[in-house]
């Protein structure tokens, strides 16, 4: 007998069970991982970038971010920086504005994304005076996840209903794949 008869012979469940265990393998290997708080360095620039609340911008909803810069050199000074913030999603400019300080002190304000999915944060600043402090660029993507308040199913609902489909329809093949190879043998 060979491998492709005696993998047909199982019962049934245990290629549910294998079916299963691949989908749910590739649905935690395809998942989108989070980038919450990542270092950025530009030469002497550093800087983590935070999102209100919980690192977990929603499409439609403002988020307020905090933006915690770090100059080694101690120059920089946001008063005499031309800086800005961009918002970039695939590839285009969504806006550009101003560097500010939010209420705390702190390089912050609100954004509101339009969609979900990833964005591009790009923070960018150049001294008024040559030399004050050093040009910097850092980027950062940020996943913007589906309002849950909007009434629209969210990409892993999608997905795992994608997967089960897929395996229903598998399990079927397996099914009458054995139920023919079955008849077959009466014959």
């Amino acid at each position: 007998m060979n491998a492709a008869s005696n993998f047909f012979r199982r019962p049934i469940w245990q290629f549910a069970v294998y079916i299963t265990l691949a989908v749910c393998s590739i649905t935690v290997l395809l998942s989108p991982s989070a980038s919450a708080h990542t270092l950025k360095t530009d030469g002497t620039i550093s800087a983590v970038l935070h999102f209100q609340p919980d690192d977990n911008p929603m499409s439609n909803k403002p988020s307020e971010y905090i933006l915690f810069l770090n100059d080694s050199t101690k120059r920089f000074s946001l008063g005499g920086c031309d800086c800005t913030i961009t918002i970039k999603k695939d590839g285009k400019t969504m806006s550009t504005s101003p560097m500010q300080l939010n209420s705390q002190g702190v390089i912050g304000g609100s954004i509101t994304f339009a969609e979900a999915g990833a964005y591009e944060v790009i923070f960018e600043g150049s001294p008024h005076k040559k030399d004050a402090f050093q040009p910097f660029t850092l980027k950062y993507l940020e996943p913007v996840a589906l309002n849950p308040d909007a009434n629209h199913p969210s990409s892993a609902f999608i997905f795992g209903m994608s997967a089960l489909v897929v395996s229903m329809i598998i399990v079927a093949l397996v099914i009458k794949v054995r139920y023919n190879s079955l008849e077959g043998a009466k014959k």
